[in-house]
């Protein structure tokens, strides 16, 4: 197994992960191929794109935004993916630790990120410490 820094050649493969993640039931989202690049290119301007390999096969990846809110305190996970045959094998659990631990080296003093609670990596994140926030809430308004 390896993380590494994403480059542009493995935006496709990003892509096709990104796309058979996020298209189940519990997400709700319609994700076609080219949407998914679009949106990998998109994440790719602003956010540190990490990939994790077995055997030089991507199996998932994250995107990290490290300029939100507090430039240099806060890290925001903005995606995260690990192919569906991988799932449940500790593979995401372990791109998170490599997230925490390369931006602790920065400097960085907390990650966060939003995820659905209907998700089955919602309760993998509370196993790992990771806790509700008690003073955010997410606001949402339909505009059909």
């Amino acid at each position: 197994m390896k993380i590494k820094k994403a480059t542009k050649k493995d935006y496709k493969k990003i892509a096709e992960i990104y796309k058979l993640c996020f298209t189940k039931k519990e997400y709700k989202e319609v994700w076609t191929p080219k949407m998914t690049l679009k949106k990998v290119n998109f994440l790719s301007r602003y956010c540190d794109i990490f990939v994790i390999m077995i055997d030089k096969e991507i199996i998932g990846f994250v995107a990290v935004n490290p300029s939100k809110w507090y430039i240099g305190r806060f890290i925001e996970i903005e995606e995260i993916g690990i192919h569906p045959e991988y799932q449940n094998d500790g593979y995401g659990k372990k791109l998170l630790k490599f997230v925490e631990d390369y931006y602790k080296k920065k400097n960085y003093s907390y990650l966060i990120f939003m995820v659905n609670k209907t998700s089955k990596a919602y309760e993998q994140y509370k196993k790992m410490k990771y806790s509700e926030d008690k003073n955010g809430v997410l606001f949402m308004k339909s505009l059909k």
